[in-house]
């Protein structure tokens, strides 16, 4: 090939005859055609002085390069080894290009399965922040219950304090009590004492102190079964409040303490959930909320610590009411002690005939006893023994019939002292129908 491409035949040089080139081509193309004479004279052609080149001269056979058949050959198989080799590379190209169109495809299904679990990512992540914003306001929640319950316990123990403070002062007023019925009981041994100097009567008067003994026992009797009755009256009417309220603060404390313990397996369920969908995602785990595990390891702790501590409560509470409990009954028994001994003094002082002293010292004996009566406070709502009467303590209705007894005569005296057996029967049934209801 390069023979044949650097083979140049030279061009014949130019007739200096030929003047018109059409001419000059057409002898060049068939040089064996005689030339013909044209019919009209032929004129000259100056076009050719116009172009500024010179045209190759005709080829010729001799001008022709030759080539031998072992050269074609040479050239042919030559050919075909480029043709071949240029199909393999095309084969190769092809296979390169399926090759390149399959790992676009992948590409494109790879980026569709990116898109789609991108898609299911971001739904997770928004599907896991309202699940914290629905923990963070359930954990609001149990914080102003845990709250509430916290007041609830700060208000048993103020009104612990406050029973305990009642108490305090219930004692006090019982030592005062028993100082001043210690004072009354000295006052009265005065009283006998003085009585017992100025005795000089007959037996009309052992008569009728015998009689007004036993009456007074009658009225004793009374006064101690009517006593009896009202301390049992109140008794279960106090009994019937504490269980009450027993009932109710059990009740209440365990209807929180359920809905506690229900939000709190709540909460761990959705904690589980939660975890279990971390464990189940496609693109790896869900960033944990440490801070939402310790709140709620936090709330339970603090839910425990207030089950303790109602439960401390409630027993404290338990013993006040029992403590409180016993403290009525002593004051009950103290009552009914000061009532006997308020009967025995007017017992005396109706026996006492007009002494001036002794019905002085009987009323200083009254005044000191209904001190004594008004001075006992009942940290409670129930009312005072002897609540039937419309204002007046019972005990200074004894008091003064005992002092009228003792300026009237015998008959009278018992004429009284019936209607005042009935009048205490009645203000006892009164009394108990008031504690009843």
């Amino acid at each position: 090939m390069d023979g044949v491409n650097s083979y140049r035949p030279s061009s014949p040089g130019k007739s200096a005859t030929e003047s018109n080139l059409l001419q000059y081509i057409n002898n060049q193309r068939s040089p064996n055609k005689t030339r013909q004479a044209y019919a009209t004279p032929s004129k000259p052609n100056n076009i050719l002085h116009l172009l500024d080149f010179e045209l190759p001269p005709a080829p010729t056979p001799r001008s022709v390069p030759t080539i031998t058949v072992r050269e074609l050959e040479s050239l042919k198989s030559s050919y075909l080894s480029q043709i071949s080799s240029l199909k393999a590379t095309l084969s190769g190209r092809e296979a390169e290009v399926d090759s390149l169109k399959k790992a676009v495809g992948d590409a494109e299904r790879r980026v569709g399965e990116a898109q789609e679990a991108v898609r299911d990512e971001r739904g997770r992540r928004e599907h896991v922040e309202q699940e914290k914003a629905e923990w963070e306001k359930r954990g609001k929640e149990v914080e102003q219950v845990l709250n509430s319950v916290k007041e609830e316990v700060m208000k048993s123990e103020a009104e612990k304090d406050e029973m305990a403070r009642k108490a305090e002062d219930s004692e006090r007023r019982v030592d005062g009590a028993e100082a001043r019925a210690v004072r009354a009981e000295e006052r009265f041994a005065d009283a006998l004492a003085a009585r017992a100097g100025n005795a000089g009567e007959g037996d009309a008067s052992a008569v009728e102190d015998q009689v007004q003994r036993l009456v007074a026992a009658q009225i004793d009797a009374k006064i101690e079964a009517v006593s009896r009755e009202l301390h049992s009256v109140y008794k279960e009417k106090h009994e019937r409040k504490v269980g009450t309220l027993k009932k109710s603060y059990e009740a209440r404390s365990e209807r929180k303490l359920a809905e506690l313990q229900a939000r709190v397996a709540e909460m761990e369920a959705r904690n589980e959930e939660l975890a279990a969908a971390k464990d189940a995602t496609f693109s790896g785990p869900v960033a944990v909320d440490a801070e939402l595990k310790a709140q709620v390891e936090e709330q339970k702790a603090a839910l425990a610590r207030l089950e303790k501590e109602m439960q401390t409560s409630q027993r404290q509470q338990e013993q006040l009411m029992r403590e409180l409990q016993q403290e009525r009954i002593e004051k009950g028994d103290l009552v009914a002690a000061v009532d006997e001994m308020l009967m025995l003094q007017s017992e005396h002082a109706g026996g006492g005939g007009g002494s001036q002293p002794a019905t002085a010292t009987a009323a200083a004996a009254l005044s000191v006893v209904e001190d004594f009566r008004k001075s006992i406070g009942r940290p409670s709502g129930l009312r005072p023994m002897g609540a039937g009467g419309a204002g007046q303590s019972r005990i200074g209705g004894l008091g003064g019939a005992a002092m009228g007894r003792s300026t009237s005569g015998g008959v009278s005296s018992l004429g009284g002292k019936s209607r005042l057996l009935s009048n205490i029967e009645r203000m006892g049934r009164t009394g108990g129908a008031g504690a009843a209801e």
